[in-house]
């Protein structure tokens, strides 16, 4: 599955992590007080595959909701891209949950009625204990 979203789907999870790399700390600033110019600059990449891991998870699930499917096993997100220009595209392989129609069980039932075992019991253990 191939998905894609504009920027401003992934602001909640760019502010979210912003907001954990601003008490990142670099030398020359104390913790917390870096500029944010500064953590964006420093920790681009960093901040580019958090923001495409957090938001790839939360899109592919909404996708999956919409479309009514259901995943069987773990997802493989693969070719992962984000930047605040194009926004996110990212490529999921998984397993989708097989459906199927359970039959009337009842139709199963057996056919005969109930029997009367205990006497081939007792013949077995009086055989198991000699």
């Amino acid at each position: 599955m191939h998905v894609s979203a504009a920027a401003s789907e992934v602001s909640q999870e760019t502010d979210a992590v912003m907001d954990e790399f601003r008490s990142a700390s670099v030398p020359g600033f104390r913790k917390g007080k870096v500029p944010v110019a500064v953590i964006q600059k420093r920790f681009q990449r960093e901040i580019a595959d958090t923001i495409g891991k957090r938001a790839a998870a939360r899109l592919f699930g909404e996708a999956l909701s919409e479309r009514e499917m259901e995943r069987a096993g773990p997802a493989r997100f693969t070719a992962i891209d984000f930047s605040d220009d194009s926004g996110l595209t990212f490529t999921v392989e998984f397993d989708l949950m097989p459906s199927f129609e359970v039959p009337d069980f009842k139709a199963f039932a057996p056919k005969w009625g109930a029997t009367d075992d205990s006497g081939r019991k007792d013949k077995l253990s009086d055989y198991l204990l000699e």
